[in-house]
């Protein structure tokens, strides 16, 4: 899946835009990952790798920001999940300890009424 790929090379370049500016580090990352020539990628790719790398902080990515304005529903939706994902990777390895071995999820079924 595409999503592997690009979920990798956001949590690899997550960082980067704390060399620019501390503050508003997510806003710098987005702008260096979408607007530089990352070999192999597309700019459409760069935007949805800088989207996911954006949403990392404080922030959650909604409909009407800048970054996301540039996806399509679907890209949204997908780079909502796999900011998510970042982010509880992120967490478990906050101290990069590597304390946390392996992770097991399930995902719930809502039941009907």
């Amino acid at each position: 899946m595409e999503y592997r790929e690009w979920l990798s090379a956001a949590a690899m370049l997550y960082e980067v835009g704390d060399y620019v500016n501390r503050n508003g580090h997510h806003r710098h990352t987005y702008y260096i990952i979408a607007n530089s020539e990352i070999l192999g990628y597309t700019p459409q790719q760069r935007r949805i790798i800088g989207s996911i790398a954006r949403y990392l902080g404080k922030s959650r990515p909604t409909p009407g920001d800048g970054p996301m304005n540039a996806l399509s529903t679907e890209e949204q939706e997908n780079v909502t999940k796999a900011s998510v994902l970042l982010r509880m990777a992120r967490a478990m390895n906050m101290g990069r300890s590597q304390s946390v071995g392996r992770l097991e999820s399930r995902r719930a079924v809502a039941e009907s009424p």
